[in-house]
């Protein structure tokens, strides 16, 4: 159902696949379908939106990460999960990728990892916890070489969540919809208080003009405040 589809968004983004990683990425498009849509993890059920909006999207966010970094291993996270877009995607394709999942909901998170072990999944981690207690633990704070986040939520609470687990020079990949110029316009105060700036807006192809979605690039460029990020629910409820 899903492989001619993923083949052709594949070709479409020149992006290479094996037919191992094409055969998985099949595998992960049916458990989606099958189970992910059933258990009210993702409101897209349509074969081609799938393809489209999940494989699609993240091998666009892939080619984005590849014009600015060149690491044969870089150490990853993907934060607030959800069903793995885009992190689990993209781990697929790279497999020389190290990805944490990190994921706060327990649902959710035992969906991730049940996928990593059903399609033998071997460098990748589920962390069922929240951004704002990693990002103060030494064993992740300041440990990855870029972080992508997806309909998480607004930019400047992003930031908070993802700045401090960047190392310095460290790029952040956030995927945004409608809104987007608005709220790169609105983290001035976030980018000063957690030592970042914006580098790009890069525009998501779109077959409807209506949709304008972008991914929002920006760079850690020092050491985040210890005092980043606050106590779980403080980025949200005051948002710098």
């Amino acid at each position: 159902m899903f492989k001619d589809l993923i083949i052709k968004e594949t070709e479409k983004l020149n992006v290479i696949a094996s037919t191992k990683e094409i055969d998985k990425l099949d595998s992960y498009c049916q458990i989606i379908h099958q189970v992910g849509f059933t258990n009210g993890f993702t409101n897209i059920s349509e074969p081609t939106e799938i393809v489209k909006r999940h494989i699609g999207e993240s091998i666009f966010l892939l080619n984005s990460v590849n014009q600015y970094i060149d690491l044969s291993h870089p150490n990853v996270i993907d934060i607030g999960s959800g069903i793995g877009i885009p992190g689990l995607v993209i781990h697929l394709l790279r497999k020389n990728f190290h990805f944490d999942l990190l994921e706060s909901n327990q649902k959710r998170s035992h969906f991730l990892s049940k996928i990593l072990r059903d399609l033998k999944i071997n460098n990748a981690n589920v962390i069922n916890q929240r951004a704002e207690n990693i990002g103060q633990e030494e064993k992740y704070r300041e440990s990855y070489d870029w972080a992508t986040a997806k309909a998480v939520a607004p930019l400047n609470i992003l930031l908070e969540y993802a700045i401090p687990l960047l190392k310095t020079n460290g790029l952040f990949f956030a995927p945004k919809g409608s809104e987007s110029k608005k709220e790169a316009n609105a983290i001035q105060n976030a980018s000063r208080e957690l030592n970042c700036e914006l580098l790009e807006l890069i525009k998501i192809p779109s077959e409807n003009k209506q949709i304008d979605q972008v991914i929002v690039v920006v760079k850690k460029i020092g050491d985040t405040p210890k005092k980043y990020p606050r106590r779980p629910g403080m980025p949200s409820k005051r948002p710098l």
